[in-house]
């Protein structure tokens, strides 16, 4: 081992040696910086270098603190979320390891080893060793006859290197007093910022080997003899001393923010040989073990157990006294090496989802770490259906407003309206304030006269009707037939023709029930206001008719708060629902009233928010689907469901058939679960029964569906808790 000021001469071998836990790995910002810093570092040196790779067999778990913890599943920028981390950091310890056996449960990817491998395809030699965390754990709780131990904090990396040379005695022997080790964190990273130093490990195999510890001779003394000491780092990030930072004062714990240690040849040899003896040590009534100590003191008195919460600062006073006891050289490193969980900014916002990458967890664990990460926030209680949104819609609001837009419709409504043409095959389409407003502006296109009878289903919101009244009209209530609850077209009889496909269905003869009264001369209004992602025998939903009507209220597939959209394949409906949208005006130099009309216009403002909603359509209609399905797997046998073909529908409700509807519904408030009943019969409407007619498949289904949560961003465990619920009531 190299003397105290001893430099090393003439290195005849290099080595980077990994461990730790590889939190980073595989991010583009890894890879420039540690990667690819290396690198340039090696092509100078012109000697041999190997790297030396330590893996953990099992994820461990163990990080710093909950948030270095959260971010192996989360964007950094969620990791500060309020909600659900203690729930979180339980869940997923209860995940790692089989608490019987003490084993842990999530096996590293052999992809792991492969990308390293890879990456460090510059070095002369890479070498992998696996150890199992479990097993030094169960090493240590057997050493010292304490089976509370759970984690031995940042103090693992040792361990974890003194197990791979306890198992693999051979794995330094190429090395000699002149070759230099540098020990790694797989989280380190470089920002070197000595410019007269063109080799980063050079430069450490000097300073490691000549400075013991940057600090004055009765700060060392200090140090010798108070083991509660931790040193701080020295030196500011500009390479400058401050006075505050080199003080030592007796019995105060400090922080650093980082230590990079070298060994020669030998040195890394003697080091796992004297470190587990220097633990096993007592000096001064103080136990030099930090596990036994830390239980036996219980400096922090957070938790009865020692887990990933304990604090590092005693860890690194810790490892501080054995490196000063056993004089190995010791640097502490301003900027050389640092954990970016806690600089997020450092990486532009890339993912740090290691753990999901590199360990062999299902979609399902995934999942209910999600769920409880979030918390209630994820199902808020007594709500069937939230609008779902998040940082791209409100950037994409925060841009427009900081462009000095108009607010009112203009450009981003065209760009929104071109979206929603480019999606369903429309060839024109008009926002409106609602869809509402639509069915409105829809009979007016229709010329609904006064006192003239029109058809609607009976099954439907009331909306569908009422512009059709306010113009004047009389409804003929229809009956719906029993497969997908559309209108029956044997009770069509008049001149216009609302159709509702209610949660996206359609019947099979569907466009062909449509062209055939076209044909004869009616007028069709597709209500598709839940039907946006649905399609009938390879056209859109809501294409089929003379025009046809979205809905992009809150609940909807997509959402702007309120909003809607009428569709249309007709230049000339088009031209007039541009007319009757704008006043029923065309404007030159003067105004001219043309037809009738009203202020149906949208805005740029909620038109900025649904282009955000619009390039997140594919995902949520694939999702609403898997939460349709998940309902189906969960309660088939116990609930009927519509028949709703997912490969051509996306229900905007998951819909169930079922007795004591009621009653069921009382039990799902009782929990917290907000449901719905369906829309009943309008016949039964205190204000429609003037114009009722008997409609007994309506009021069927108007009797027994129940509208179940299903808002895109329902994790599969509130789905599973719901079913539960509902499971539970009929099992009683």
């Amino acid at each position: 081992m190299l003397e105290p000021n001893e430099l090393v001469q003439d290195v005849d071998r290099y080595c980077i040696l990994l461990i730790g836990k590889p939190s980073f790995v595989g991010t583009k910002f890894w890879c420039e910086h540690t990667v690819q810093a290396l690198k340039k570092n090696v092509e100078t040196l012109g000697k041999p270098v190997d790297v030396i790779s330590i893996i953990w067999k099992t994820d461990s778990g163990w990080a710093g603190n909950n948030r270095t913890i959260i971010s192996g599943f989360f964007p950094l920028e969620d990791t500060d979320h309020p909600y659900g981390s203690d729930e979180f950091c339980k869940q997923l310890q209860l995940m790692l390891h089989d608490e019987k056996t003490f084993t842990g449960t999530i096996k590293v990817k052999p992809d792991l080893e492969e990308y390293l491998r890879e990456q460090f395809d510059f070095v002369d030699t890479f070498t992998t060793y696996y150890v199992d965390y479990y097993d030094i754990v169960k090493r240590l709780r057997k050493e010292y006859n304490k089976d509370i131990i759970h984690n031995p904090g940042w103090q693992i990396q040792y361990y974890q290197l003194t197990e791979a040379y306890r198992l693999n005695p051979d794995m330094f022997d190429r090395y000699t007093k002149d070759s230099f080790i540098l020990k790694l964190r797989y989280d380190n990273f470089f920002r070197f910022g000595l410019k007269q130093q063109n080799c980063l490990l050079e430069y450490y195999a000097s300073k490691l080997n000549e400075y013991k510890f940057k600090l004055h001779p009765t700060e060392l003394d200090i140090a010798s003899r108070c083991p509660n000491i931790l040193l701080e780092k020295p030196e500011d990030n500009n390479h400058q001393w401050h006075s505050s930072n080199t003080s030592i004062i007796a019995g105060k714990q400090f922080w650093i923010s980082d230590m990079m240690i070298g060994f020669d040849g030998d040195g890394i040899k003697t080091l796992v040989k004297n470190y587990e003896q220097w633990t096993k040590q007592t000096t001064n009534g103080y136990n030099r073990n930090f596990v036994k100590n830390e239980h036996e003191v219980n400096m922090h008195k957070l938790h009865d157990k020692i887990d990933s919460n304990l604090g590092e600062f005693t860890a690194h006073r810790h490892l501080t006294e054995f490196l000063f006891d056993y004089n190995y050289n010791i640097h502490f490193t301003p900027r050389a090496a640092q954990n970016i969980a806690r600089t997020p900014e450092a990486h532009n916002g890339l993912y740090d989802t290691h753990r999901r990458k590199w360990y062999d967890y299902t979609e399902d664990q995934i999942e209910k770490l999600h769920y409880y990460f979030r918390g209630e926030k994820r199902m808020t209680p007594n709500s069937h259906m939230n609008p779902v949104y998040g940082v791209d819609e409100r950037n994409s609001v925060k841009e427009y407003i900081n462009s000095d837009g108009w607010i009112m419709e203009h450009t981003k409504t065209r760009e929104m309206e071109q979206m929603i043409c480019d999606y369903t095959g429309a060839k024109h389409a008009h926002m409106v304030p609602s869809a509402t407003m639509g069915l409105l502006l829809a009979s007016m296109l229709a010329d609904v006269k006064k006192d003239e009878h029109f058809n609607c289903p009976a099954y439907t919101q009331a909306a569908t009707a009422n512009g059709a009244i306010l113009m004047g009209g009389i409804p003929n209530f229809c009956d719906v037939e029993p497969e997908a609850y559309t209108i029956d077209w044997e009770h069509v009889t008049q001149r216009v023709v609302f159709v509702t496909s209610i949660n996206g269905r359609t019947t099979d003869s569907y466009a062909e029930d449509i062209k055939r009264h076209r044909d004869a001369g009616h007028f069709v209004i597709e209500d598709a206001a839940q039907a946006l992602g649905s399609w009938h025998k390879d056209w859109h939903v809501g294409t089929f008719g003379d025009v046809g009507i979205f809905s992009f209220g809150a609940p909807k597939i997509i959402t702007t708060g309120q909003g809607g959209c009428i569709i249309t394949n007709s230049e000339e409906i088009s031209e007039r629902i541009h007319a009757i949208k704008n006043f029923g005006r065309t404007v030159g130099v003067g105004e001219t009233y043309n037809v009738m009309g009203m202020n149906f216009k949208f805005t740029d403002l909620q038109a900025s928010f649904g282009i955000a909603q619009m390039r997140r359509l594919p995902e949520v209609v694939k999702r609403k689907k898997q939460i349709y399905q998940r309902y189906v797997d969960n309660l088939k046998g116990y609930v009927e469901f519509i028949n709703t073909d997912l490969t051509t529908v996306t229900p905007t409700y998951p819909e169930i058939i079922v007795s004591r509807r009621d009653e069921l519904a009382e039990h799902l408030r009782k929990h917290n679960i907000g449901c719905r009943a369906v829309y009943d019969s309008l016949s039964n409407q205190p204000y429609h029964s003037q114009w009722a007619i008997p409609t007994p498949v309506t009021d069927k289904v108007a009797e027994t569906g129940l509208q179940l949560p299903g808002q895109a961003d329902l994790s599969n465990y509130d789905i599973d808790e719901i079913s539960n619920v509902i499971l539970d009531f009929y099992k009683l």
